[in-house]
């Protein structure tokens, strides 16, 4: 940002490395504190950084490819769990009795379900993110 509150074009920059996967960490501080004193009318910097991998996406490389296959996890769990479902419910028709220790499994892969859909809605949002385009200027 300029001192008059105004934002500057953006600068964007590139880091190219072709022997492995790093991790990369940046940091921008007023390690003194002096840069609202010595200019008090100055409004807050803003920084906006966007780090971006070779498939120009923000997913990290462990995570790419995790989308197809909680798609297939989320398919799976949920014929599962129907299943399941079905069968105690015919079960408990059948007998009568509600308290059994297929209950606890099916609480169990529910949890194990929900858990997978919750991260297959994270990693969809993540890719409908990633297909935005960066603002030239604010």
């Amino acid at each position: 940002a300029k001192g008059d509150g105004e934002w500057c074009p953006f600068k964007p920059g590139g880091l190219r490395q072709k022997t492995r996967p790093y991790v990369w960490f940046l940091a921008a501080s007023d390690c003194q504190r002096t840069l609202h004193i010595s200019h008090p009318g100055m409004p807050p910097i803003e920084l906006y950084i966007r780090f971006l991998g070779d498939d120009n996406g923000e997913f990290s490389h462990e995570e790419i490819g995790l989308l197809s296959l909680y798609s297939l996890a989320l398919v799976a769990y949920s014929l599962i769990l129907g299943y399941n479902v079905y069968n105690y419910q015919r079960d408990v028709q059948r007998t009568e009795r509600k308290a059994s220790p297929i209950s606890l499994l099916l609480i169990g892969v529910a949890l194990e379900f929900l858990s997978i859909t919750f991260n297959w809605i994270h990693l969809l949002i993540s890719v409908s993110y990633t297909h935005l385009t960066l603002p030239t200027n604010r």
